[in-house]
């Protein structure tokens, strides 16, 4: 994707990443055009705040989550959402 079809105006919603659901396989990272995401070691803070089944999980997947530091930069065209195989990135309304 290139980013052409995204809207102008990306004000009203930007990505969540459901850290649960996250396997860091990068599909996110890979189809964003604007380099919203990136991915990266979950803290340990993080982990313990796991479920029992999610940890194991996150641990099968060398303990990666997909991360949205360049938020400011989503224009809401959702490529995200469709590439996650997991099914682990909605679109939600900005605060």
């Amino acid at each position: 994707m290139n980013g052409t079809h995204c809207k102008a105006d990306s004000s009203g919603v930007i990505p969540m990443v459901d850290t649960a659901k996250c396997e860091a396989k990068g599909e996110c990272v890979k189809v964003c055009p604007y380099d919203v995401f990136e991915v990266t070691p979950r803290t340990p803070d993080e982990i313990a705040g796991l479920g029992f089944f999610s940890r194991i999980k996150a641990r099968a997947h060398g303990n990666m989550i997909a991360r949205t530091p360049g938020i400011d930069r989503c224009h809401s065209c959702s490529d995200c959402v469709t590439a996650c195989p997991e099914r682990a990135i909605q679109l939600v309304p900005r605060n």
